[in-house]
């Protein structure tokens, strides 16, 4: 049986006025009234459910400008889904994505994360929706809490006001409410915040899939990216906490994370209200994970040691008096250092993407071709005979 929603618009939705801003109060979510009166579905399948025709699914997916969401549209589309992109700035930032589908196939709505009208608006013609949205630091429009929870709680609310049957929301790995500290005497206010919004998701979703995925690499993502840009890396150093020593991580693909929603999103068997942990198939400790990057960088020798400790540099002194002169361009973030030291753990019972069926691609696989072409005088053409690859890290295989 399919339902229509009927509901009324802006007063119905919770807004109010504070001053020249439109806000969203909890308390006045209306009552949803279902009318099966002459209702239709909302998806009806044509053709063979590759690209170019339409499998039933309408999938809207927020965060799609994201590095995950890059991925995953493109997977999308060739299943034949019909995706709705809700974007926030501008278009620009978006418009790669519409070359991986048919014509009409991607469809574009602008939105702000605090309008519950706008968020209505792109999830009341879908049957399935993936929330992407998180951020590692607070920013001048939104905090952590804003963009990691209260924008999860709300967008999960108003995809169950518009009779969404499908939620998949992507968390964090180590997402807890009391993280244990490892620089912050408080611990992560961003694992704590990807928890808040587990939560969230929960209580109006019981039966929502969550993603925790560990650090995700690929191309043109925030970590590769992040270890050769050389405004991160002051004179090919790279600084970790205590050198990196006793924190272990599990990096994971990105495709693989894209692969594993995918297979939840189509699957209308598989059993709801699971949370679905992301880690690759090598355990790596920080330290010797660094140097194997700094190996392909080039970035080793008497001049460049391969890693300094965070704690005993200038730089950080010079950072921390930065900021207690209230300086807004500070380039230090420390609640994102504090997540980047946070050793990598799973929950017992939660399956991983090896327990869906995903072939897991290795930090080795990827790195080279992502990584060398910005390496310390990569200008330099090079014979295959004068470069050699470096040796794979010492790993644990993950079981």
């Amino acid at each position: 049986m399919f339902t229509r929603i009927v509901i009324a618009e802006s007063q119905a939705l919770g807004l109010v006025s504070i001053g020249s801003k439109r806000c969203y109060s909890s308390s006045l979510i209306p009552e949803i009234h279902v009318d099966t009166e002459g209702a239709l579905p909302k998806a009806v399948k044509r053709g063979t459910g590759g690209r170019g025709s339409f499998n039933g699914h309408v999938v809207t997916v927020f965060g799609a400008t994201g590095c995950l969401g890059h991925k995953l549209v493109p997977y999308l589309c060739s299943k034949g889904c019909q995706v709705i992109i809700p974007y926030r700035r501008d278009p620009l930032y978006s418009r790669e994505l519409r070359v991986n589908g048919e014509l009409g196939q991607i469809l574009y709505m602008p939105y702000y994360l605090r309008d519950p009208e706008a968020i209505f608006r792109a999830c009341k013609y879908s049957n399935s929706v993936i929330n992407l949205v998180g951020d590692f630091h607070d920013n001048p429009s939104f905090t952590l809490e804003d963009a990691n929870f209260e924008g999860a709680r709300l967008i999960a609310k108003m995809a169950k006001m518009a009779g969404v049957r499908k939620f998949i929301h992507v968390s964090c790995l180590n997402a807890s409410a009391n993280p244990e500290p490892v620089i912050l005497r408080k611990g992560s206010r961003y694992l704590k915040a990807k928890y808040a919004g587990e939560q969230a998701v929960r209580d109006v979703y019981p039966d929502a899939t969550i993603f925790r995925p560990a650090r995700m690499f690929g191309a043109y993502d925030r970590y590769f990216m992040m270890i050769w840009n050389r405004f991160n890396r002051i004179n090919y150093d790279w600084m970790l906490w205590n050198m990196g020593r006793g924190i272990y991580k599990m990096p994971v693909y990105q495709d693989n994370v894209a692969e594993g929603i995918m297979k939840v999103l189509l699957n209308d068997k598989m059993q709801g209200g699971l949370t679905i942990d992301c880690i690759g198939p090598r355990r790596y400790e920080l330290h010797d994970l660094h140097t194997y990057f700094n190996k392909i960088l080039d970035a080793e020798g008497p001049r460049w040691p391969a890693i300094r400790d965070l704690k005993l540099s200038p730089h950080v002194w010079l950072w921390w008096i930065w900021r207690r002169l209230d300086r807004q361009d500070f380039p230090m973030r420390w609640e994102f250092i504090e997540y980047e030291h946070v050793t990598d753990r799973t929950t017992r019972n939660n399956p991983t993407l090896e327990d869906l069926g995903i072939n897991l691609v290795k930090v080795e696989d990827r790195a080279f071709t992502f990584m060398r072409k910005r390496a310390r005088a990569a200008w330099v053409p090079e014979s295959f005979e004068e470069f050699k690859m470096p040796e794979e890290p010492p790993h644990e295989v993950v079981h």
